[in-house]
């Protein structure tokens, strides 16, 4: 870490709240240099969009980051969850408890935005429809079809905490056999992510491996590839070929 250049993240201030600074930052040089598991935003405290027990010690503690590769009107969901989880964890609500009342309050924000509020009004068919974007056929086949899918909406109907991506042995509300790739991911980075999704979900199909156990695999072979993609292509052939002997 001492090594690294952590004035490089840094794009520009997005606003100054409380006692905080706002900050856009670099997340690809992040999750390539830094921390593969930093998502769509992150602040010193163990908490993130991924919301893991991590540190995140890297951020200074007066300061919030998100991703400056985003979807445009998110960021203040991501600052008020930020915010509001500073304040309950400062009081001595344990972290679990903090999680459940931050998300709440994410979910009433979105339902109350006008840009949001369509997707509530939905059957889940429907949202589904509204969700895909369109099928990577580079990367899919005659058993598991990669959806490049609308985050912002997988945020304001199933999950706030979706990010990057997700596979239906993780998540219930992705249709079977469907991986879904965030279109809040920047196209350079996809790449890793549907290997990362591919791989992550071949293990636990195939070896009946936890998630948890799952994911940090998954990143550990992830973060491999962002150093070197050299033979990424060759890899996610050989992680897609695999699904055809899950059918």
């Amino acid at each position: 870490m001492s090594k690294l250049n952590l004035k490089k993240p840094y794009y520009e201030l997005y606003k100054k709240i409380s006692d905080f600074k706002v900050w856009l930052v670099d997340g690809e040089y992040i999750r390539n240099n830094i921390d593969i598991e930093f998502t769509n935003y992150a602040r010193c405290s163990g908490w993130s969009g991924y919301k893991k027990s991590k540190s995140f010690n890297y951020i200074p503690k007066n300061e919030f980051w998100i991703d400056k590769y985003r979807i445009p009107g998110e960021e203040e969901y991501y600052i008020q969850s930020m915010l509001l989880m500073t304040q309950l964890l400062g009081k001595g609500i344990n972290r679990k408890k903090a999680i459940k009342i931050a998300d709440k309050k994410e979910i009433d924000l979105r339902k109350k935005n006008k840009t949001d509020q369509k997707y509530f009004k939905l059957k889940k068919d429907k949202v589904i429809d509204n969700i895909h974007r369109n099928i990577i056929k580079r990367y899919s086949n005659n058993i598991v079809k990669v959806w490049l899918v609308n985050g912002r909406a997988v945020r304001d109907v199933f999950f706030t905490d979706f990010t990057h991506g997700g596979n239906d042995t993780v998540y219930k509300f992705i249709p079977k056999c469907e991986i879904w790739i965030d279109d809040n991911v920047k196209p350079s980075e996809r790449k890793f992510v549907i290997l990362h999704e591919l791989y992550e979900r071949n293990l636990m199909c195939e070896k009946n491996i936890c998630y948890d156990d799952a994911h940090l695999l998954a990143s550990k072979l992830e973060l491999k590839y962002r150093h070197n993609p050299q033979g990424i292509a060759k890899k996610i052939r050989t992680e897609i070929h695999k699904h055809m002997r899950l059918k």
